[in-house]
């Protein structure tokens, strides 16, 4: 940790060494990232390692980059790393496709830097800026998305894993995101087709509740 910034500028906001875990892909200003380990750096000091997201929503492990690209890495060990400085705080600025409004809700999806609508992790808080083309930046503050609905793509065994179309939308009414996501099933066997409600636990996404 390099220390807080206080006071009018965000207070509690942290920020941290991050190293990019791609060998071949710069991470953009201000891109959402996901954290995949805890390492060192040379020095010594400790990292973390990060990369593009890999699934849809963001529960605990997302920051962002600050305002400097960070180039691609050359190799794993840490001599071999690219490094730059992410923001881990109440308010963070990130990057976005599109322009969001204000109080809607954000998120990483698997194979993107920037944050994606219909998807939940992080609300928008403030002052949407579009960049160049598509690319927008705002202010955004952590929600977590810890509940989401789903419809079964085919049956689900009891005590097994299958996959859900995830529907979740920031509108009154769900919609099909056109995302998915495995789950597992611990009480009861679930039929396709039928509408599931998931809950985030120990690092997995488990059916709470099955239509009847």
């Amino acid at each position: 940790m390099n220390g807080f910034v206080g006071g009018s500028s965000g207070e509690y906001l942290q920020k941290w060494t991050i190293a990019n875990g791609t060998n071949n892909e710069e991470i953009p200003a201000f891109a959402c990232v996901e954290i995949t380990e805890i390492s060192t750096d040379q020095s010594g000091r400790v990292v973390f390692v990060v990369s593009k997201p890999t699934a849809y929503g963001a529960q605990y492990s997302h920051i962002f980059n600050g305002p400097r690209p960070i180039p691609a890495s050359t190799g794993p060990e840490p001599e071999e790393r690219s490094y730059g400085e992410a923001a881990i705080g109440p308010v963070m600025a990130a990057l976005c496709d599109y322009t969001p409004l204000v109080g809607e809700t954000w998120g990483p999806r698997a194979g993107s830097w920037k944050l994606q609508e219909q998807t939940g992790g992080f609300k928008i808080v403030g002052y949407p800026q579009t960049l160049t083309g598509t690319d927008t930046l705002a202010l955004v503050m952590p929600e977590p998305m810890l509940t989401m609905y789903g419809i079964a793509d085919a049956d689900i065994n009891k005590g097994a894993v299958g996959d859900v179309s995830i529907y979740w939308t920031n509108l009154p009414a769900a919609v099909d995101t056109g995302a998915g996501v495995q789950v597992y099933a611990a009480y009861r066997t679930i039929t396709a087709g039928k509408k599931v409600l998931l809950n985030w636990v120990r690092g997995l996404w488990e059916v709470a509740e099955v239509e009847s």
